[in-house]
């Protein structure tokens, strides 16, 4: 996905600009174990952690049934076309 922040005000969006840090914790990190309750997960490793060099074109791939965290700073703003 590529991540935009939009300001409404100066319609203009912002992008992530250099490091930016991801965190996931996913379907690699974790087993499901269905039960009469619905089910449980049971952790299995630590969260996967990445870094990327980013800018506006930056596309960022999360893992499936995820909770991600994404890091970093925003760079100047670009009009909006």
């Amino acid at each position: 996905m590529r991540i935009a922040f939009h300001d409404t005000n100066a319609n203009a969006d912002r992008f992530f600009a250099g490091p930016v840090s991801t965190t996931s914790f996913g379907r690699a990190q974790y087993q499901w174990h269905p039960d009469a309750r619905g089910g449980h997960a049971d952790p299995d490793g630590p969260a996967a952690h990445s870094t990327v060099n980013a800018n506006a074109d930056t596309r960022f791939d999360l893992p499936q049934a995820s909770v991600s965290v994404i890091r970093g700073r925003l760079g100047r703003e670009e009009a909006k076309k």
